[in-house]
């Protein structure tokens, strides 16, 4: 027993400087960002290392700066730097070393614009230097700090994949700064109590509860974009965004510091991961749907083909139908319209996408 409970501390021990040394939230902004260029079928060099990257030394840097408390006591993350110091800035250094890597590696004279932009800010943020009245830093100005976070996330794991990808990137900077903002507010919950007064947040302006709701609120909103723009699956993605939302309205202060740090911030690499499972799940309803297609449907990108320019069944039953209509058919009636189209149409066990 004994050895089996010194397992499980070296376990937590483990779990807990991966997370306060900002290696997991780095892993979230890498799944965002391949969420992201999977949507808009990106085919170039990632960015994903780079904006995992990118955090670990922005993290870091602000983990630097820890504003006032208004009560006695400090963060989880403050007590773990005091004690492993070394390991805080050892992970910084990686960040760094590895942005420099991934910029000559992607060298694409645009991204160090972008990342000046975005670096600006994030930089701005904790700096105590300005705004020195109001507690230091960009954060210190009541209401902006949930923006300035929303902000940036988004712009690099959105609005610069978009770009990249030859995209119009208004709806995906809506929909991922939505989402940002709804896992973002819980950690101002958690905070409440330590950030100064001079530190305003959500929180402190309507209250903890009316927070997680307006947490809720802006995760379905972002749900919307997701299905309506994106047109992704509605009913897997409602099945996530039901599991999301759960966590968000029962994200207290008395859940615990790994409840937030691992599990909340955890919640990119579910919606990466079910990116990748959609292939499977429709397998199980609908089992010779081929992956190119279903890639394909879930794709943003729409075709000016009309839908009754479709080709004559093939041998096999397959039908050559344009994209845009197969995406519609399963926006508005699911995969059992898809299913009834494809038996009018001649029998067809499935459709084979056109390549765009």
């Amino acid at each position: 027993m004994g050895n089996f409970n010194a397992f499980i501390n070296t376990f937590k021990g483990f779990i807990r400087t991966f997370v306060y040394a900002n290696f997991w939230v780095a892993g979230a902004v890498w799944g965002l960002t391949r969420f992201s260029e999977e949507l808009f079928r990106f085919s170039g060099t990632s960015i994903a290392v780079l904006n995992a990257a990118a955090t670990l030394v922005i993290y870091g840097f602000a983990r630097l700066f820890e504003g006032p408390a208004a009560t006695e006591g400090s963060s989880r993350i403050s007590q773990w730097r005091e004690r492993m110091p070394k390991t805080a800035f050892l992970s910084m250094g990686l960040g760094g070393a590895t942005i420099l890597f991934e910029l000559i590696r992607i060298n694409e004279a645009a991204l160090t614009g972008h990342y000046a932009i975005a670096g600006a800010f994030a930089l701005l943020y904790p700096i105590p230097f300005i705004l020195k009245r109001r507690g230091g830093g960009l954060r210190s100005i009541p209401g902006l700090k949930l923006i300035l976070i929303a902000l940036v996330w988004a712009y690099v794991t959105a609005v610069i994949p978009a770009l990249r990808a030859g995209e119009d990137w208004y709806w995906p900077f809506i929909e991922r700064f939505l989402w940002t903002a709804a896992l973002t507010i819980p950690f101002d919950v958690r905070d409440a109590e330590l950030d100064a007064n001079a530190i305003r947040t959500l929180p402190h302006l309507i209250g903890a509860k009316n927070s997680v709701w307006a947490a809720n609120t802006l995760l379905w909103l972002s749900y919307l974009i997701l299905v309506n723009y994106f047109e992704l699956p509605w009913l897997q993605l409602t099945v996530l965004f039901f599991f999301f939302g759960t966590v968000l309205l029962t994200s207290y202060p008395k859940m615990g510091d790994l409840y937030y740090s691992l599990l909340i911030e955890g919640l990119p690499f579910l919606l990466l991961g079910l990116w990748y499972l959609l292939p499977y799940l429709y397998e199980v309803h609908y089992p010779s749907a081929t992956l190119s297609c279903q890639r394909r449907i879930l794709a943003r990108r729409r075709q000016s083909i009309a839908p009754f320019q479709c080709r004559q069944p093939t041998a096999n039953y397959q039908i050559d139908c344009c994209h845009h209509y197969c995406a519609m058919l399963l926006r508005f009636g699911g995969l059992p319209a898809w299913w009834m189209y494809a038996t009018l149409r001649g029998n067809a066990l499935f459709f084979r996408c056109p390549s765009v």
